[in-house]
């Protein structure tokens, strides 16, 4: 009988060594820090790519809340509206008859004087009229007491909402109310908001709640041109009637993102009615 060769058990299946499983782990944490850094690079420039467009449309509402009110500018109306008080004088009496010889006819009755005419400097008065400097000035570019450029100016209509006037408001001064609505003085001025400086645009008069139109301001400057025939800008420039306004607003910003703007504005001004 041939003898059966001895059965030989498989050999049993051989785990990872030491060396091996800390090879994987460190290749595996490289793969997972490679994939974290990614989303985070992804979402940074998510991130920057939305603070820039919020950024884009910050500058584009600005740009409108200031043209609409450099295209709404309100003058003061002068002291002497033109020659509207200036009147002739009456005419004259007829002269009494003279009497007989010898003897003197009674003298006849003068006519009715007339209201004072206008002589030259009541011309010249009327011509070149004055503003009532009584009250603040209609446009106003300053530097405020923190030494920071600000322009104050009188609107036909606010550029921002001012909110609804409340019935009650309406039915104890509807001729005030409507007047303020209708005509409103506000201020741009740079403010600190979140700890940053911001341009933002403050209701005066009527009074309201500031609203803020550019963020992270570094460095702002107005300039104005008073006439179309100068060239010289001006960094302060106050003005009551409309012939002392300026021909163009221009507003140069840079903010600490990094963007900058340099905006030039046509103005438009109609003078307030008395």
């Amino acid at each position: 009988m041939r003898r059966r060769p001895p059965i030989v058990p498989a050999p049993a299946p051989r785990g990872f060594t030491l060396i091996e499983l800390m090879l994987a782990v460190s290749l595996s944490l490289i793969v997972v820090g490679a994939a974290l850094a990614l989303i985070g690079l992804l979402a940074a420039a998510d991130r920057q790519t939305g603070a820039r467009f919020d950024h884009v449309v910050e500058q584009a509402g600005s740009q409108e809340v200031i043209r609409r009110a450099m295209q709404s500018l309100v003058a003061a109306p002068p002291k002497d509206q033109a020659l509207g008080g200036l009147q002739n004088t009456g005419p004259t009496g007829p002269t009494g008859a003279t009497g007989p010889t010898g003897t003197t006819g009674a003298t006849g009755p003068s006519g009715a004087t007339g209201p004072t005419g206008p002589t030259g400097a009541d011309l010249l008065s009327a011509l070149t009229a004055e503003p009532d400097t009584s009250g603040p000035p209609h446009f106003d570019l300053f530097r405020d007491g923190r030494d920071l450029p600000a322009l104050e100016v009188v609107v036909s209509l606010s550029p921002t909402p001012i909110g609804r006037p409340r019935a009650a408001d309406l039915a104890r001064d509807p001729e005030g109310l409507m007047k303020r609505v209708s005509r409103a003085r506000g201020r741009f001025e740079l403010d600190e908001v979140d700890q940053s400086w911001s341009l933002v645009w403050r209701p005066i008069d009527p009074s309201g709640e500031k609203t803020v139109l550019l963020r992270g301001v570094t460095r702002l400057e107005w300039w104005v041109l008073p006439t179309a025939t100068k060239e010289n800008w001006l960094e302060v420039h106050a003005a009551y009637l409309a012939e002392d306004f300026p021909v163009a607003v221009r507003l140069i910003v840079e903010t600490a993102g990094g963007g900058g703007v340099d905006w030039l504005f046509e103005t438009n001004v109609i003078t307030e009615r008395q």
